[in-house]
C-alpha cells in the first residue's frame, strides 16, 4: 500500500462530501456551534436550495453564546 501525502483539511471536506451517499450531507465545526437539535429548522427551510451555508457574519444572524474575545479576534485576523 502507498501512503498518500496529507493533503489538508480542505481535500478531505471535499473527498468526503463527493463520496458521500445519503441524501443529506452536513458538516459542522467541532464546536457545534450550531446545536444539532437545530437542524430540523434548517433542513425545513431549505426550499428548492441544493446548498446551505450557516455563518455567525450574515446579518441577522443570532448568536446565543459568543465565543471568547481573544478566539473571535484571531478568527478574524487569520
Amino acid at each position: 500500500m502507498v501512503k498518500q501525502a496529507n493533503q489538508g483539511k480542505d481535500s478531505a471536506v471535499k473527498r468526503g462530501f463527493l463520496e458521500s451517499q445519503g441524501e443529506y450531507v452536513l458538516f459542522t465545526g467541532a464546536d457545534l456551534s450550531m446545536p444539532i437539535d437545530e437542524l430540523g429548522k434548517f433542513l425545513g427551510s431549505r426550499g428548492s436550495f441544493d446548498i446551505i451555508i450557516a455563518s455567525r457574519a450574515v446579518k441577522g444572524a443570532q448568536l446565543l453564546k459568543r465565543r471568547p474575545f481573544v478566539r473571535e479576534y484571531l478568527g478574524k485576523f487569520f
